[in-house]
Order: C-alpha cells, then structure tokens, then sequence
C-alpha cells in the first residue's frame, strides 16, 4: 500500500522506523464537518488520527484524565479534543490515546487540518 511504501521510504531516507496512515479528501471534508467543537475557539481545537478504528472507548479513564473545560469526541477513527488550556498542558495526548485505545496516534491542529484538506484540492 502507499502507506507502507511511504514508511519505507522514510526508513531509507532518514533511518528510522515510523507510522504511516493517510486520509483522503473525502474523509478531510467529513471530518471538518463533523467537528462537534464548531461554537468553540478553533485555535484550540485538535484532532488526533488514529491509525485504525478502536475496539475499546475507556470512557471513565478519559473523563478522568479530562481537566476542567476539555471536551473530547470519538469519531471513527479520529479523535475531537477541545484544549482550552492549550494541547501541551492536556494529559489526553498521543501517548495517552496510545496506551488506553492500543493504536497508534498523531495530532494536528485545527489550522493544519483546514491545510491538509486544501492540499488535497
């Protein structure tokens, strides 16, 4: 798949080993309109991609990791968080959904998700 020809290109050109899933222009347009944070400050909203759809949603360990206003949304394979207090103070990160969800994660911020949908064009 492309994916697995794009890790290994990144493993010949920079040595080392990382994860590779892709979303279509067809799945940006869904979720930017499935953003369920729309009312709220874009500049802290995020979206972690996860690399398949979960099997298990730990609701009662992600509220409590939860701190005060953050508001999070599952969507298929795509992760809504609303940071209020900014991504780099939430304990709702990559590592987190990885270990609780046992798949692999990336984050991008609203502004980044709005230009990867325009590169798709």
């Amino acid at each position: 798949t492309l994916e697995k020809r794009i890790e290994k290109k990144i493993l010949e050109v920079f040595g080392f080993k990382v994860r590779v899933f892709l979303r279509g222009r067809d799945e940006f347009r869904k979720i930017i309109g499935n953003n369920p944070f729309k009312r709220e400050d874009s500049s802290k909203l995020h979206v972690t991609f996860l690399s398949e759809m979960p099997t298990v949603h730990p609701r009662e360990e992600i509220g409590r990791a939860k701190a005060g206003a953050e508001r999070y949304a599952l969507s298929g394979k795509e992760i809504y968080l609303f940071c209020p207090n900014g991504y780099g103070r939430t304990r709702l990160s990559n590592n987190f959904f990885e270990k609780k969800l046992g798949l692999v994660a990336t984050t991008r911020n609203w502004r980044t998700i709005n230009q990867l949908f325009e590169m798709t064009v």
